[in-house]
């Protein structure tokens, strides 16, 4: 009888060095989250960066043994459109090994949910964010989520909110909107209704991508600042836990997603232009009605000239000496964007015209041959060609080629400190779209002028 005690006694306890030592220590060192992930993936938004997805990644590990995920989709009617619960999520591993595995496993599976298009994707028009942060933090009263401790939640976008009771087109930032208050009294207002911030004072919050717009958007720094604090501040009303490290722009970059009315595609948004000081947008028309009752429209006067829009070589690179898109496919994705800017200016000033200018890098300490614009006229030409096959006017837009020229208006000096600097010149490689009633247009002129004077 005792031999048999001692003998069970040993096999549990190799059972359990087994259960432990099988492949060291348990993925899951910390005990397993309610994780929501808030996404955005419409029209005029970029697609998340491999870079962004492996931030994501740590945080869908602890939640994917015996946790709970939901994805929440920020379009214009954010709604949460798949969970993953303990029915997907068990806790039946019989040895570290195998839950290890599960967890990579389901780890995986959930990516790849996450970078599917026909999974994940918006429906209705534009993106209210402050509306899909509420469903979040709702998702988490689901039953598969009762009992976790820690709340998560992860917004995978840029911040750029169009519809909602935080739509940027009338909540107008300014390079000084917390210096004078501003923001402390967006923040104000929103609070004085109950309902319009979330409650997430149970929440540790982590953003991806915050200030990753799509071309030809840009975002300056002294809007970029402004957006920060105008997110942290909305956050900190909010009560969720966050780091202000959390709450940085990143680097721009991933493929830019083409919107379209068709109802299979992805909805649109409209697309906001930042300027140094704020939003520049071309007004819109204006009802104008006449003596004999007639309505007519009318654009307004512009507040300010409409501005230049640049096409660097990165964003839509040639092959190298040629006139040829290095990805031709890639790169009338990136142009549908300008398109879309394209279309807009054009249907507010029906009479204007814009110049498409190449440019080209200076790569001679001497200066180089200021006559030898053929390849940047080529350039150009191309990325008219496909502005015109994507639906621009083709008698609005006008190809020049300035090669080298264009002087530190246009261009930064390769050689400012004597030596070829290869960043700088990769920034000169590029395409301009000039509108005629810009600023930068009679400097434009000026240097078409001398070209033409030193030609004859």
């Amino acid at each position: 009888m005792n031999k048999k005690l001692i003998i069970l006694a040993l096999v549990a306890v190799l059972s359990v060095v087994s259960l432990t030592a099988c492949s060291g220590t348990p993925k899951p060192k910390e005990p397993p989250i309610a994780l929501s992930i808030v996404f955005v993936r419409s029209g005029g938004v970029n697609d998340p960066t491999e870079d962004m997805y492996s931030e994501i990644a740590p945080l869908i590990e602890r939640a994917v043994y015996d946790g709970y995920i939901s994805i929440v989709i920020a379009d214009g009617d954010p709604h949460v459109i798949k969970t993953f619960g303990r029915d997907a999520f068990p806790s039946n591993a019989r040895s570290v090994q195998y839950m290890n595995n599960l967890i990579d496993k389901r780890t995986r599976e959930v990516l790849e949910h996450l970078k599917d298009h026909s999974a994940v994707r918006g429906i209705t028009p534009e993106i209210a964010m402050l509306e899909a942060l509420t469903q979040a933090e709702r998702s988490f009263n689901a039953a598969d989520a009762k009992g976790l401790e820690r709340h998560i939640i992860v917004l995978g976008g840029t911040g750029i909110t169009t519809a909602g009771y935080l739509n940027l087109q009338e909540v107008q930032l300014s390079a000084d909107s917390a210096e004078n208050g501003y923001i402390d009294n967006i923040v104000t207002e929103l609070s004085s209704s109950r309902g319009r911030i979330p409650d997430l004072s149970d929440v540790t919050f982590h953003w991806v991508g915050l200030g990753n717009v799509a071309h030809p958007q840009r975002l300056p720094s002294t809007i970029g600042v402004q957006l920060e604090d105008l997110w942290r501040a909305v956050l900190r009303e909010s009560g969720a836990t966050f780091d202000d490290r959390d709450i940085r722009i990143s680097a721009t970059g991933g493929t830019p997603i083409i919107g379209t009315e068709d109802k299979d595609g992805f909805p649109l948004v409209t697309t906001i232009y930042f300027g140094d000081d704020g939003i520049v947008l071309p007004p819109p028309p204006v009802v104008v009605i006449g003596n004999n009752g007639d309505e007519t429209e009318e654009p307004v006067e512009p507040p300010e000239p409409p501005p230049s829009l640049e096409i660097l070589s990165d964003q839509v690179p040639f092959v190298p000496d040629q006139a040829t898109f290095l990805n031709e496919t890639a790169a009338r994705m990136v142009l549908q964007k300008y398109v879309d800017w394209l279309t807009m200016y054009f249907k507010v000033y029906p009479d204007s015209t814009v110049y498409v200018v190449g440019f080209h890098a200076r790569v001679s300490l001497d200066g180089g041959n200021r006559l030898n614009t053929g390849l940047s006229e080529r350039r150009a030409d191309t990325v008219r060609t496909t502005l015109i096959e994507l639906g621009v006017p083709e008698d609005r837009l006008i190809t020049v080629g300035l090669g080298i020229n264009g002087g530190d208006h246009f261009r930064v000096d390769e050689f400012s400190d004597g030596t070829f600097n290869t960043t700088i010149a990769q920034q000169n490689r590029k395409v301009m779209l000039i509108p005629d009633l810009s600023d930068d247009a009679p400097i434009l002129l000026e240097v078409m002028a001398e070209l033409d004077a030193l030609r004859n």
